[in-house]
């Protein structure tokens, strides 16, 4: 079974609150394990810090 066919036709947009490490590596990962979606910009907080969130969700159009 090909990878990422069970995301073929979607859209993935990731994130995650807690991100020290590996940010970049971790959102290079998930985009090549669901080489068939739509990738939108991700967002990694750094220590629980959410401040941007807003900004980020205004950039990726999914926020007005």
């Amino acid at each position: 079974m090909h990878r990422g066919i069970h995301f073929r036709g979607k859209t993935v947009v990731p994130f995650c609150t807690y991100a020290s490490t590996c940010r970049d590596e971790t959102l290079a990962r998930i985009a090549e394990l669901t080489p068939d979606a739509r990738h939108l910009k991700g967002f990694g907080a750094v220590d629980r810090n959410t401040e941007g969130i807003t900004d980020w969700l205004r950039e990726i159009e999914l926020a007005k």
